[in-house]
């Protein structure tokens, strides 16, 4: 999904983020999710960010819900294969890379 308001809006909390106010850049990526709800980007990135924290439940459930707005996206698929990676859980994660790259041959995992 490319859209000129979304993408600005993430870029600012990613820049939040930057600074170490990691629940600032998550209460604007959240805001963001209610605006755009086709979007999975700012859940991804909430996942992402809960990942960093050391928070696996937070990041999962986020990425889930990143999944739910863009099924089958490459990025979300990967950042759920890495964490499956991170606990161990090698199958998985090697199944998560296959479908995200069934769906896009060219994404770099």
């Amino acid at each position: 999904m490319n859209v000129p308001e979304l993408d600005l809006a993430v870029d600012a909390a990613l820049r939040v983020a930057q600074t170490g106010d990691t629940a600032e850049a998550v209460r604007q990526l959240r805001d963001i999710a209610a605006r755009f709800p086709d979007s999975g980007e700012p859940w991804r990135l909430i996942g992402v960010l809960a990942l960093q924290r050391g928070d696996p439940v937070g990041a999962r459930s986020a990425l889930e819900r990143a999944l739910l707005s863009e099924p089958g996206s490459p990025a979300i698929l990967c950042n759920l294969a890495t964490l499956a990676r991170g606990h161990g859980d090698d199958d998985a994660a090697v199944q998560l890379y296959r479908d995200a790259l069934a769906h896009d041959p060219g994404h770099v995992v």
